[in-house]
């Protein structure tokens, strides 16, 4: 499955598990946080920008990039490159490298991405946030989860385990390793979700 890309302006390119076929395919400007930038010109990327407090960032990557340094230390080097894209016109974007490495920070990398309106893109798998009515195409047994992070209420059409004005929350139900029944799914979304979409088969009980 491709993965579909239109209406993004960038990538922003985060410290964690970046998955680079995705970054040396992309002809979108690459935004990266400093500890990841050490990652992309090691690969033979090279970001449009770097920003961030650059307490990690190494020499080559000072003297070979367009850096800004932000000493801020109250928001985190994701939210200061978030800021960096929303003034400079290249929002939507699509987000690599958010998981990986110390549990506190993917937990506190997916509390910012929930507040944009991002696409996550990582080895294998999408997410993004929705709200309200959405219609995605998408090959079927794919498999797909549906999590509430705040409290959201689901009516599904097209899954194997459809919901019917279903309660997600955090704290209480998701629909995890779900699967599409039908190529074309539609979801009604009361708040806002996270759905999570596997790019490959995988061969486990929901299918």
């Amino acid at each position: 499955m491709m993965i579909d890309t239109r209406g993004y302006k960038s990538v922003l390119c985060l410290d964690g598990d970046i998955f680079f076929p995705f970054i040396k395919d992309t002809d979108m400007p690459i935004v990266a946080t400093d500890g990841a930038a050490n990652k992309l010109l090691r690969c033979g990327v090279r970001p449009a920008v770097v920003i961030g407090d650059l307490d990690s960032i190494d020499e080559e990557v000072l003297n070979s990039c367009n850096c800004i340094k932000i000493d801020r230390q109250d928001t985190t080097d994701y939210e200061k490159a978030l800021s960096y894209i929303d003034e400079n016109g290249l929002a939507p974007a699509i987000v690599v490298g958010i998981g990986g490495g110390y549990l506190d920070r993917i937990i506190m990398n997916l509390s910012t991405f929930y507040q944009h309106n991002s696409m996550l893109v990582a080895e294998d798998l999408v997410g993004m946030i929705i709200s309200g009515r959405k219609e995605i195409k998408l090959p079927k047994h794919t498999k797909i989860s549906i999590l509430g992070i705040d409290e959201a209420v689901v009516t599904s059409r097209g899954l194997k385990w459809d919901m019917d004005n279903t309660k997600l929350s955090f704290s209480g139900i998701s629909s995890g390793c779900n699967r599409v029944a039908e190529e074309n799914i539609i979801l009604e979304v009361k708040g806002k979700v996270f759905i999570f979409i596997y790019l490959k088969d995988i061969a486990d009980a929901g299918k």
